[in-house]
């Protein structure tokens, strides 16, 4: 939750005050549900292949516990309930990231270099602030996709959906490996 405060702190001070941006600037503006709902879907079935093909790859070179990442090593310690977990990674992670990865760090990214820099930029700053070393590539691809898709509606809604749709992907995927590794 620190965290949470921390990103949104900085969009509010750097763009909002500083700047005198709107939030209508930073991406929060109204986008179709249904379009926003089928670009996501559509943009996950490629994220969820490129994981698959970059798990299958990386797992030869790369012992498996340290692929599995922070998120899970913390569930499996007990030291945060699931309850509390869950909505922080599916809803509030999605949209407090959104607002500043995309509506904020891509946007300036873009204004000073251009798209493709904007996207490669923030894609890195986006893979790198999980401090996740092996989950550096599919991040990059993540943060690259849910840029384009921005970059294309100007909306947070459609990428914040797709960013929300993949972490309950993934813990649900944790949630099964529990299961499974506790019996």
């Amino acid at each position: 939750l620190l965290q949470v405060g921390v990103t949104l702190g900085l969009v509010w001070f750097f763009a909002i005050k500083l700047r005198r941006a709107r939030w209508s600037e930073l991406g929060l503006r109204p986008y179709g549900i249904f379009r926003s709902l089928l670009l996501a879907l559509a943009a996950f079935i490629f994220i969820f292949a490129s994981n698959i093909t970059y798990r299958l790859i990386a797992s030869r070179f790369i012992p498996m516990e340290d692929l599995q990442g922070r998120v899970l090593k913390v569930i499996l310690s007990g030291r945060v309930s699931l309850a509390l977990l869950i909505p922080i990674v599916i809803f509030i992670a999605p949209v407090v990231e959104e607002i500043f990865f995309r509506g904020f760090v891509y946007s300036a990214f873009r204004k000073k270099m251009g798209v493709f820099w904007g996207i490669l930029l923030s894609s890195l700053v986006f893979a790198l602030f999980h401090f996740e070393p092996y989950q550096i590539p599919p991040l990059l691809v993540i943060g690259a996709i849910l840029a384009f898709i921005y970059e294309k509606t100007r909306s947070l809604l459609p990428v914040i959906i797709l960013h929300g749709l993949n972490n309950g992907f993934y813990m649900l995927v944790l949630m099964v490996f529990m299961k499974v590794t506790r019996g």
